[in-house]
C-alpha cells in the first residue's frame, strides 16, 4: 500500500541551516509526510498508548479514591503494567518515526514511501531500540541525578543564606541554579536524544551512537547554540499545542473543583482527572514526533558541518557534469 503525496519534492538533507530552517524542514517533513505518519502512529503506536492509558486509569480508580489510604496492590500492578505499555509505545514511535525518515533519506528517488516496508523496518528494530531506551534511560539518569545534586545542594545554601539574612545573594544563587537545571536537561536532551536517530542512520550500536551524538553537538559553537535553541523552540511549540488541547479540561476541572463544597474534591473531580491523563497520553505519540524530527533534521545539518558530505557530493556532480559537456563539445 502505496501513502504519501506522489508530488512531493526530494528533501536535501544534507545542508547546512540555521534554525528557522531546521523548524521549517521539520514542519515541511510532517505535511509531506503527513500521511505515513499518521498511520504508523495510529496502527502501530496507539494500540499501546491506548492500553497503557486504560490500566493507568484503572489504576487511577482505584489510588484516587483513597489517596490518604494505603494503595491497593492491583492498583499499583495495574500501574506497573501501563507504564510498561506506554513505554513501548513511547520505543515503537521513535523506531517507526526513525525510520521513516530514513526510508526518505536513502530513498530520494522514490517519492512515495511503501507503509509495509517502513512496518517491516520498524519490526525488525523495535526490541533492539528497546535496549537503547533502557540505556538511554539509565545514561540520562545517573547524569542528570549527579548534576542535579550539586544544584539542590546551591539552592540549599540559598535557602540557607536567606534565613541568615544575605537574602539578596541568596535570590540571585537559587535562581541561576535553576536556570543551570534547566540548561543541563536542555543540554542532556540535545546531547542523546539524536543517538536514536543516528544508530538507525549510521547502523552502529548504541554506545557509538551516543559518542557520535555528544561529537556532533559540539562540531562548532554556533551548531552547539543552535542546537539547544532548536530544542527550546521545539519544547515551547509542543508545550503551547499541548496547553491548547488540555485547556479546556483544565478550566472545567478548576471550575468543578472551585464550585465544590465536598470536603472530598477527589470525589467530583475524579472522572475529570481520568479525562485529564486519558488525553495527555493519546496525544503523546502525536506531540513525541515534533522533537524526533527535529532531532533528525539537526543531525544532518551537524554532520553536514562536521564532514560536509552534501557539499562534497555536489562538488562530484558539478565536476561530472563539467567533464560531460566539455566531452559534447569536443565531439561537436
Amino acid at each position: 500500500m502505496n501513502i504519501g503525496n506522489p508530488k512531493i519534492e526530494p528533501i536535501e538533507f544534507l545542508k547546512m541551516r540555521d534554525i528557522g530552517e531546521v523548524l521549517s524542514l521539520t514542519f515541511r517533513f510532517i505535511r509531506d509526510y503527513f500521511k505515513p505518519l499518521m498511520l504508523g502512529i495510529l496502527f502501530l503506536v496507539l494500540p499501546f498508548y491506548i492500553l497503557g492509558t486504560i490500566l493507568m486509569i484503572s489504576a487511577l480508580d482505584g489510588i484516587i479514591p483513597s489517596v490518604l489510604e494505603v494503595e491497593t496492590t492491583s492498583s499499583v500492578w495495574s500501574m506497573m503494567i501501563a507504564i510498561l505499555f506506554l513505554a513501548m509505545g513511547t520505543v515503537m514511535i521513535i523506531t517507526y518515526v526513525n525510520e521513516l525518515i530514513y526510508f526518505v533519506y536513502s530513498n530520494p528517488d522514490k517519492q512515495v514511501p511503501n507503509i509495509w516496508e517502513i512496518w517491516n523496518l520498524t519490526r525488525r528494530y523495535f526490541f533492539w531500540n528497546l535496549l537503547h531506551m533502557i540505556v538511554w534511560f539509565i545514561v540520562c539518569w545517573m547524569f542528570l541525578m549527579s548534576v542535579y545534586l550539586v544544584f539542590f545542594l546551591l539552592i540549599t545554601i540559598g535557602i540557607a543564606g536567606i534565613a541568615l539574612g544575605g537574602v539578596a545573594i541568596a535570590v540571585i544563587m537559587i535562581i541561576l541554579a535553576v536556570l543551570a537545571m534547566f540548561f543541563v536537561m536542555l543540554y542532556t536532551v540535545s546531547a542523546t536524544v539524536p543517538m536514536f536517530f543516528i544508530a538507525t542512520c549510521e547502523k552502529i550500536n548504541i554506545f557509538s551512537a551516543l559518542s557520535r551524538s555528544f561529537s556532533l553537538l559540539h562540531v562548532s559553537k554556533i551548531g552547539f547554540i543552535n542546537s539547544l535553541l532548536t530544542n527550546l523552540l521545539v519544547v515551547i511549540i509542543i508545550t503551547i499545542i499541548s496547553s491548547n488541547i488540555l485547556m479546556p479540561v483544565l478550566i472545567i476541572e478548576g471550575f468543578i473543583g472551585y464550585n465544590s463544597g465536598s470536603s472530598n474534591p477527589f470525589s467530583e473531580q475524579g472522572t475529570l482527572i481520568k479525562v485529564f491523563y486519558g488525553v495527555t497520553y493519546l496525544i503523546s505519540p502525536f506531540v513525541y514526533m515534533i522533537p524526533l524530527i527535529s532531532n533528525a533534521m539537526n543531525y544532518f545539518n551537524l554532520r553536514e558541518r562536521l564532514d560536509a558530505p552534501g557539499l562534497k557530493k555536489r562538488i562530484s556532480l558539478i565536476g561530472q557534469q563539467t567533464d560531460f559537456d566539455i566531452h559534447q563539445y569536443e565531439e561537436e
